[in-house]
């Protein structure tokens, strides 16, 4: 069946990282095949002023049709803070204020909702991905009869913002990622009734567990923890610092630390953390191929592209048991440990470095899970379900 499909999202592109954008382009390639998939998004490629980047106006990416528009307001970051400050510290903001807070939040793209009013007759389906952005909650009432939301929810402060309430009213059907983020969902909004469906990601890793580096010119540590994605405060990664140089002080370990993406935040001096900043999908696959584990200390996850990468390489996760959605991977997968504090962190670390038995039962469990939860196939047979239901 030939569907004519709209991705809304707030970035797209080769050189934006992020989980729900990776998540975003994945399914537009995947979906490319059969149907025909266009991707409206801003001319953003970084997330926190909103710079234009891209040239506006329509191109094409792996097969995918993008058509981006101008940001026409970069993010003010001192008015943002003040906003945030104020909106998070009244029990009922108001939706004035509301709107305010995501008109500064962005990408603000006024253009962006216009084409969606003049071409709602155009498309079959609006597939809205992130509830949080400009995009999502200012688009999705001018095509709610063929809207389809991917939320990406986090337990997180702007949740309880009744601006959002709409965004799910709006919505026609809703596609969630995990059974933790369908359950906050519910408690959170009134969609009882609403379709919906839990799907993921596919994961396509090619030889997986078997990657070679691709050079010899590309050194790496002997033995190390591999963390993969946004280097920033609000992804744990300055209290992985603290735990992470606290352990080898106190075990004397020649564990490293492995650090692959952006860096948002100051990284300490220290022989014993590595950053490699971005790399090849090449390079990637063999750091993945080499580490103990892979470790990911978020509190705010509605999935974890990294994650299931990283178990489709057969290695252990060391997560943070504060984020319902890994926890819920840990124990529905039996694939690695998870920690509260710094010496469940610890405890569980000593366990993995000290017992190669354990890492390896660990990690076929993962590899495992992956294999039945999250192959293409299992995925896009949900996905069709959702986008051909008469809703």
């Amino acid at each position: 069946m030939n569907r004519k499909l709209c991705i809304i999202i707030q970035r797209y592109g080769l050189e934006v990282l992020g989980g729900a954008e990776s998540y975003a382009r994945a399914y537009a390639e995947k979906l490319s095949k059969t149907n025909e998939v266009t991707v409206l998004t801003s001319t953003a490629a970084d997330y926190t002023e909103w710079k234009n980047y891209y040239n506006e106006g329509e191109t094409y990416l792996n097969g995918v049709r993008i058509i981006r528009f101008s940001v026409k307001k970069q993010r003010d970051s001192r008015l943002f803070e003040q906003l945030s400050s104020k909106i998070f510290g009244e029990i009922y903001p108001s939706i004035e204020l509301c709107e305010k807070w995501i008109e500064e939040q962005g990408p603000y793209c006024p253009n962006l909702l216009k084409y969606l009013t003049e071409n709602k007759d155009s498309y079959d389906r609006f597939i809205f991905m992130t509830y949080l952005y400009y995009p999502t909650v200012m688009g999705i009432e001018a095509v709610k009869e063929k809207a389809v939301l991917v939320p990406f929810l986090h337990n997180e402060p702007p949740l309880k913002l009744p601006i959002f309430d709409k965004i799910f009213e709006s919505a026609r059907g809703i596609i969630f990622n995990t059974p933790e983020e369908e359950k906050l969902a519910k408690r959170r909004f009134h969609i009882t009734g609403k379709p919906s469906i839990i799907t993921g990601i596919g994961i396509d890793i090619p030889n997986a567990g078997k990657a070679v580096f691709p050079s010899p010119d590309f050194k790496i540590p002997k033995r190390y923890i591999l963390y993969m994605g946004r280097i920033d405060s609000a992804k744990g990664a300055d209290r992985l610092f603290e735990y992470f140089l606290d352990y080898k002080k106190r075990t004397g370990s020649d564990l490293k630390l492995v650090l692959i993406g952006q860096e948002i935040i100051k990284i300490p001096k220290n022989e014993s953390i590595v950053s490699l900043g971005f790399v090849s999908e090449e390079k990637k696959h063999a750091l993945l191929s080499k580490c103990l584990c892979f470790v990911l200390p978020s509190h705010f996850e509605s999935l974890s592209i990294a994650m299931l990468e990283a178990m489709a390489f057969k290695k252990p996760v060391l997560l943070s048991a504060h984020c319902d959605v890994l926890k819920g991977h840990c124990l529905r997968s039996n694939a690695g440990l998870y920690f509260y504090c710094r010496e469940d962190f610890f405890e569980a670390l000593k366990i993995l470095e000290e017992n190669p038995s354990l890492c390896e039962a660990l990690g076929n469990n993962g590899y495992l899970y992956v294999l039945k939860n999250y192959q293409w196939s299992t995925i896009l047979d949900k996905f069709f379900v959702m986008l051909d239901d008469k809703m």
